[in-house]
């Protein structure tokens, strides 16, 4: 789609730094690059000096691809996982969930507070898809896996909302 970026993360054990190409889009700044040679990212550059994260890495590039600039780079699109198919948004909840509690037990981020209220809310989301996976299962007496009426769309939609973050709003 038009204002999206493609990048290639990458690291070579030989020179235990990673890289970042630019496969896709085009980035404010980078215009003119080429294709084959990593961009000059301050997380790659710094690599050995600020023991820095692939996560790092991944706010740099979103804040430098998005515009206007976010104020927690990791926040998560609850609008997408909610659209999703009840068992599929039951397991990218899960995988989002365990990625944002590493990235939060690495080492402090300016975004944190940000963070961990988007993970209270994703937990009481994941928790609530569960449950409704469970209840069609038993409901259906299959394997949630393959009960068609689990998998479907329509499912997405019905589900409750997630309850509000606690605090800081």
């Amino acid at each position: 789609e038009a204002g999206e970026c493609l990048f290639l993360i990458g690291s070579y054990q030989r020179y235990k730094t990673p890289y970042v190409w630019l496969r896709g889009g085009t980035l404010e700044g980078y215009e003119n690059i080429d294709r084959d040679v990593p961009l000059l990212l301050k997380t790659t550059n710094n690599w050995h000096t600020h023991k820095a994260s692939v996560w790092d890495i991944v706010c740099e590039l979103v804040s430098l691809a998005v515009k206007p600039r976010p104020r927690n780079p990791l926040a998560v699109n609850f609008t997408h996982l909610e659209d999703m198919a009840l068992m599929h948004s039951t397991f990218c909840s899960a995988a989002i969930m365990s990625i944002l509690s590493q990235v939060l037990r690495e080492r402090p981020h300016r975004h944190d507070w940000l963070t961990m209220i988007d993970l209270q809310k994703l937990a009481g989301m994941h928790f609530l898809c569960f449950a409704a996976v469970a209840e069609e299962a038993v409901a259906t007496q299959a394997s949630p896996v393959h009960s068609p009426h689990v998998a479907s769309s329509s499912q997405a939609h019905s589900r409750p909302s997630p309850p509000p973050p606690r605090g800081g709003g």
